[in-house]
């Protein structure tokens, strides 16, 4: 069995790396929140206005539910 303590920092509560790292992760969550959320509130979940695809097909409400989920 590995031993993890081996592999983690002494004191896990204090970020020792670049400065920059944090703020992009910040900014790299905010836009993936941004485009979810979209998604979501989308009447058609994205799938037509984004995506482009025909959801006025037979079962293109189905695509509307996994687009928006």
């Amino acid at each position: 069995m590995r031993v993890f303590s081996s592999i983690l920092p002494d004191d896990a509560r204090r970020y020792r790396g670049d400065g920059w790292v944090p703020a992009f992760l910040v900014l790299l969550s905010v836009v993936a929140t941004a485009r979810s959320v979209i998604h979501i509130a989308r009447h058609d979940g994205g799938a037509a206005t984004i995506a482009g695809i025909d959801i006025e097909v037979e079962g293109g409400q189905n695509l509307v539910a996994i687009f928006a989920q």
